[in-house]
């Protein structure tokens, strides 16, 4: 059986957390400083947000992650949470039943 390297560093990141476009920069200093050979030493996670989990918006929300992490991919791409919010809600400061919008997962996944 092949031996499968594993990256040296594991990134979380995704659209509300605030540090997304650090990991970007920090990655990027590290390349210069020669503190990692390759982006391939690491491994990037990125997340799909709850208010972008429809198939329609899944593109345009990934293409927002890599220009925020300042990247051309992320190694996985995951479905934040199994839900989806009108795009005004914050989740943080409470919603009710009529923020919650139907789910579409299987065509959510697909457009993955």
């Amino acid at each position: 059986m092949a031996q499968v390297q594993v990256p040296n560093v594991l990134l979380n990141s995704g659209k509300k957390m605030p540090m997304i476009e650090a990991i970007g920069e920090a990655i990027a200093i590290a390349l210069h400083r020669d503190l990692i050979k390759s982006r391939d030493e690491v491994f990037i996670t990125s997340k799909l947000w709850c208010t972008d989990a429809h198939p329609d918006l899944v593109l345009a929300a990934l293409q927002d992650s890599l220009k925020r992490l300042n990247m051309s991919y992320v190694d996985l791409y995951l479905i934040h949470l199994p839900v989806r919010f009108k795009p005004e809600t914050d989740i943080y400061k409470g919603f009710t039943k009529s923020d919650v919008l139907t789910f579409d997962i299987k065509g959510t996944w697909k457009a993955m």
